[in-house]
């Protein structure tokens, strides 16, 4: 046999290895539904030992973000506990379409709503243990205590028309469909895209990485927009304590 012969069958042969090594690579990528993206090292959305993240040499962890660990990411995420922000929520359904502008004051585990719709202005306040609601005018604030028989909300979060990223939690993992990083009006997200199942909606959810808080939702009936959810005027820390006041003078924020 030649040298030429052989040289051509030699290079043939590298060839064919490294084709079907570029083939194994791409089959792989696309099987997998990941996204890798640089959270702060300073950050504790997700921890080394659950297998989400790795130190990497930049000073960054990188966490790669799937439909299967979305939600243990999403639970080690750090809630901002105190902030401030404008909420708009817009509602279609069979008896028509709404439109709430809702300015939202969080201390702790307090938060006073101001909802407005309509022309209309809804004072809410939700403390741990009790509800309270007022109209623009009144003189004392209507008063129960919190997860009394027959309510159905409970938290701040409900009271101001929100999907809370918390249900993404309780879903079946079967029900989620996508699940990225992404950049929603121009802030760091994870994003995640689930099912509901019985009625056939589809879910969109954006999760800033920074503060931790939900900060943009969207929900479909096929291809008809039925909910949505921004949020503007994003300040952390302490709001002004005087939002918490009720009608009566009386601020259980800063009350002895």
């Amino acid at each position: 046999m030649s040298s030429k012969r052989v040289r051509l069958i030699f290079l043939t042969g590298i060839i064919l290895i490294a084709l079907i090594i570029g083939t194994s690579v791409l089959i792989n990528a696309f099987l997998q539904d990941t996204h890798q993206i640089p959270l702060p090292e300073t950050s504790a959305y997700a921890s080394e030992s659950d297998g989400t993240g790795a130190a990497a040499s930049n000073g960054l962890k990188h966490v790669l973000i799937t439909t299967d660990n979305v939600q243990t990411v999403i639970a080690t995420m750090k809630r901002q506990t105190s902030y401030s922000r404008h909420v708009k929520v817009e509602s279609v359904n069979t008896t028509g379409s709404a439109v709430y502008e809702i300015n939202s004051s969080v201390y702790n585990d307090t938060a006073a709503l101001k909802v407005s719709n309509a022309g209309i202005n809804e004072n809410i306040l939700v403390t741990p243990d009790t509800l309270y609601i007022w109209y623009d005018g009144d003189k004392s604030p209507y008063e129960r205590p919190i997860n009394s028989f027959g309510d159905e909300k409970n938290t701040s979060d409900e009271y101001q028309k929100m999907m809370s990223y918390e249900d993404v939690l309780k879903i079946d993992k079967s029900s989620i469909k996508a699940a990225d990083y992404m950049e929603h009006y121009d802030e760091n997200c994870i994003y995640v895209q689930y099912a509901d199942e019985p009625l056939g909606y589809i879910t969109d959810c954006y999760i800033s990485v920074d503060s931790g808080l939900l900060i943009g939702a969207e929900q479909y009936d096929g291809n008809t927009l039925i909910y949505r959810m921004t949020t503007s005027d994003y300040k952390p820390g302490a709001p002004d304590l005087s939002v918490f006041t009720l009608p009566n003078g009386r601020n259980p924020v800063s009350a002895p």
